[in-house]
């Protein structure tokens, strides 16, 4: 799935923006053209306890928030797969968009679902986009972040903040606060810093998913959050305190 050892040591002896380019190149590529046909285990495994966790969290912020029927843009959507399980796990339905770079699993997405959007583009696509696709109530981005450099991973934050109210982003956390680098062979970025020059406001962070998960995810937002309570009348996570 990555760069070669040796080869990722030629990468960090270049200079950084070059570095990251060719990295972020790389990791293109290979779901375009190796990964293409990912999207169906995706989609087959999509009970994954993770991704459980990530629509529950996206359950308790839209009742916190008092939205019935949440407009949700997924970055990085492959075949439909956290929609399949939101469909199932959600009490209320969804207006969805997704998102995703790779053309089979749009195609495949498109075959699975009615009455969702499916588009294909990729970070560097994504903000020309941006202004035909409304605005949304979460922009939300499943390990899709620690496959593009730092430099535009904030650019599509900046998108994030531009097309909807809060953004949850689902990524490597172990170095949450860290200076821009990499690190596993995948890029860590430094959120908090990123989120700042986006406009958002860290509301929520869990730095792992599930025991032994080394993903974890953030909720953060652009606008104040319409309600500070769940539905049992407890302090929203993501509320202001």
């Amino acid at each position: 799935m990555f760069i070669h050892d040796w080869a990722w040591k030629i990468v960090r002896w270049l200079p950084q923006g070059l570095g990251h380019r060719l990295a972020g190149l790389k990791h293109r590529l290979w779901w375009q053209r190796v990964a293409r046909n990912y999207h169906v285990n995706y989609f087959e495994g999509y009970r994954d306890p993770g991704r459980c966790k990530l629509v529950d969290t996206i359950a308790a912020w839209a009742a916190s928030t008092g939205l019935r029927v949440p407009k949700i843009l997924e970055f990085g959507c492959s075949g439909g797969n956290n929609l399949k399980l939101m469909r199932e796990r959600l009490p209320f339905p969804v207006t969805y968009c997704g998102v995703d770079l790779v053309p089979a699993a749009i195609q495949f997405a498109q075959s699975e679902f009615s009455g969702a959007r499916f588009v294909l583009a990729d970070d560097q696509a994504f903000p020309s986009l941006v202004p035909d696709l409304g605005h949304f109530d979460l922009f939300f981005a499943p390990g899709v972040f620690c496959y593009i450099p730092p430099e535009r991973a904030g650019r599509l934050l900046v998108c994030a903040a531009r097309c909807a109210d809060y953004v949850l982003v689902c990524d490597l956390l172990s170095q949450f606060d860290a200076p821009a680098g990499q690190a596993d062979r995948l890029f860590y970025h430094p959120y908090a810093a990123l989120l700042r020059q986006a406009g958002l406001e860290i509301l929520h962070c869990e730095t792992s998913l599930t025991p032994g998960n080394p993903f974890g995810y953030f909720l953060a937002r652009a606008t104040p959050p319409r309600a500070t309570v769940t539905p049992n009348g407890q302090p929203a996570p993501w509320a202001e305190r």
